[in-house]
């Protein structure tokens, strides 16, 4: 056998163990290692002609356009795709070019399952010889993560128009309690930007009483203390008015459960407490006007026996010095008997029809009531027509409404009193926008800042005592919400103050109209006595001290009295007795004043019925006065002199 030689070894070997072999079977194993990681990664990776044809595809992309890798080379992108078609593609490939790489998120539609699906992408252009030859680039399926990202947009933004929408301001807080979020309600409520607050320690803003409270609440709540915590504070808004706010605030939770702040709504009550106050106002108001109604009527009775009494004694009296001692007592009483009828008017219900006041001759009238005591005081008064002359009027109670600015007026009497020895009250009216606003300004001591908002008050006064009952201003208040108005008042303690009063404005047509209450008894001309001798009276009334004054003072004008205390009485006695007149009181028990007088106009048609007077406590409207003079009936208002009782009793007896 022939031996071999070296050139005979080396050509005879397998080529995998040759040299070349083994390079071009590593290069090999390299090259499909690196196409098997490229095949496994989650990104697409391709180039692309200008034309858009696949030339270069891992399997990543094939099954994103679900086509096999043999499918696609050689073919167009967009034979897979729904959108952008091919058209589109092309008009974007000469600004692309010209920048020469894009990055971003592209939306495309699949034509194997037509939904739309979003990739991150990127593209670089790769040049040949100078010139743009392919593009190549990557592509990541990031749809899932759009959609999340896109419901947490749809979150944020429903979260976020939630709160613009919510009625209260939405506030978080940190730990330390500076503002981290503000919702765009501040803008509303406080006058200021959410940015203006962001970083600042809660309180800044709020009164100086109420900064305890408010950093009380929030350390309780970080500190784990309190759940849920509520409180109101007075707040500065940007017009420098204060606002009250309603914060109810509660801690909130990172990840792990621990306290890292504070979320908190926060409600402008301010208009809210306002209207809880007057209604406050108004239901104190309302049972003052009972209270005062009953006690009125309730006082009326004692009041009719004074006078009653006075007039007997001045009667009687021998002397000047008895007479000028009774006759302070009847001024006394007769003060307190408009007193009590102020009090009745302040009660009553609001009157309909009101006839229309001409507003410069009421203050007219009140000022020429209280010139001599503002004389005597060295007070001058400044009082002329409304801007442009015109006539200004309202709709109202004659006698209420003087009693308003007549008193208002008394107030700046006796506050300029209180301040020197000289002073000025000046009274202007104006007319704007529907309403007629008088203003009485005095320059006297002027109100404490403390005392504005309570000297509406019922019993509130800074008056010595007995100076004032605190009743005034309450009652003018009541008057002129009755009449559809309110009174506001501004002061500059130790220069004066200023009483506005606004009331709805009238035309300019004044109205004839009566009085809506019996207005004061003068004490009258004594009656002829030959008109009242010899003729028969029935008294009937519950209370015994009337029926006794009563009776007193007209048997000592000749007539014949017989009293009773009961309907049911008087109605047994005129059975068996006639007589000329019958005074019965409004209001008993049992049979009432009216049942009695209708009574005896059903039952006794045929015979000559007695003239009939009614005496009341209450606060009577013209209205009811004049249905009961149709009726044959006349009406004498409590407390009255015996000489008005006994002049009304003269005209219906000669009648």
């Amino acid at each position: 056998m022939p031996k071999k030689t070296h050139q005979d070894t080396i050509g005879s070997e397998a080529p995998s163990e040759s040299p070349i072999g083994r390079l071009t079977e590593l290069i090999s194993r390299s090259q499909r290692g690196y196409r098997e990681l490229i095949d496994n990664l989650d990104t697409a990776l391709f180039t692309l002609s200008l034309e858009g044809e696949i030339r270069v595809a891992n399997l990543r992309l094939s099954q994103i356009l679900g086509a096999s890798f043999q499918d696609l080379i050689g073919h167009k992108l967009s034979e897979y795709l729904e959108s952008p078609g091919s058209e589109e593609m092309q008009r974007a490939l000469p600004e692309f070019l010209q920048r020469g790489s894009w990055s971003g998120t592209i939306p495309l539609r699949l034509k194997r399952d037509r939904e739309m699906r979003y990739f991150q992408s990127w593209l670089q252009v790769v040049p040949e010889e100078g010139q743009s030859a392919s593009i190549a680039g990557w592509a990541r399926d990031v749809t899932e993560q759009h959609q999340i990202e896109a419901k947490l947009h749809h979150e944020q933004e429903f979260v976020r128009r939630l709160v613009d929408c919510f009625p209260d301001m939405i506030a978080v807080l940190d730990r330390d309690g500076r503002f981290t979020y503000l919702s765009e309600r501040v803008r509303e409520v406080l006058g200021v930007s959410p940015q203006d607050y962001l970083g600042r320690k809660i309180g800044g803003a709020t009164h100086s009483d109420d900064q305890p409270d408010l950093a009380r609440m929030v350390q309780e709540i970080v500190s784990g203390a309190s759940e849920l915590s509520q409180i109101e504070s007075r707040v500065r808004h940007a017009d420098g008015s204060w606002r009250t706010l309603r914060t109810t605030a509660s801690p909130m939770f990172d990840e792990q459960g621990r306290i890292d702040g504070v979320v908190a709504s926060v409600r402008d009550v301010t208009e809210l407490n306002l209207a809880g106050q007057k209604t406050a106002q108004k239901e104190k108001f309302a049972a003052m006007g009972q209270m005062m109604a009953g006690a009125a009527h309730e006082l009326n009775n004692p009041l009719t026996a004074i006078l009653g009494v006075s007039d007997l004694l001045r009667e009687r009296a021998t002397d000047d010095s008895t007479r000028r001692q009774i006759d302070l007592i009847l001024q006394q009483a007769r003060r307190a008997a408009g007193i009590i009828q102020n009090l009745l008017a302040f009660s009553r219900s609001t009157a309909q029809g009101r006839p229309k006041l001409p507003l410069d001759e009421l203050l007219n009238d009140v000022l020429r009531a209280q010139r001599p005591s503002l004389a005597q005081k060295k007070i001058e008064v400044k009082f002329g027509p409304a801007p442009g002359g015109a006539p200004l009027f309202v709709e109202g109670d004659r006698r209420l409404l003087s009693q308003v600015f007549a008193n208002l007026i008394t107030n700046a009497e006796q506050s300029i009193a209180a301040a020197g020895d000289h002073g000025a009250i000046e009274i202007s009216m104006r007319e704007l926008n529907g309403r007629v606003s008088v203003t009485i300004a005095d320059n006297g001591s002027g109100i404490p800042t403390e005392n504005v908002s309570k000297i509406f008050d019922p019993f509130f006064t800074t008056k010595r005592p007995g100076g004032g009952s605190g009743l005034g201003l309450t009652i003018c208040l009541a008057v002129v919400k009755e009449h559809g108005g309110t009174i506001e008042v501004s002061s500059t303690p130790g220069l004066g103050a200023a009483f506005h009063v606004f009331l709805p404005a009238a035309s300019d047509e004044p109205k004839r109209f009566q009085q809506s209450a019996a207005p004061a008894q003068p004490i009258p001309k004594p009656a002829a006595p030959e008109a009242l001798a010899g003729r028969v009276v029935l008294v009937v009334d519950d209370e015994e001290s009337i029926r006794e004054i009563i009776q007193e003072g007209l048997s000592a004008r000749g007539m014949a009295v017989h009293a009773v205390e009961s309907c049911e009485d008087a109605l047994v006695y005129l059975e068996a007795n006639r007589c000329d007149v019958v005074i019965c009181d409004f209001n008993l028990p049992g049979m009432s004043g009216d049942k009695f007088f209708e009574r005896l106009t059903t039952d006794r048609r045929t015979v000559q019925l007695p003239r009939f007077v009614f005496m009341t406590g209450d606060l009577v409207e013209s209205a009811f006065h004049d249905r009961l003079r149709q009726k044959g009936a006349h009406l004498l208002q409590k407390p009255f002199h015996i000489g008005v009782l006994a002049a009304l009793l003269d005209g219906l007896l000669r009648n």
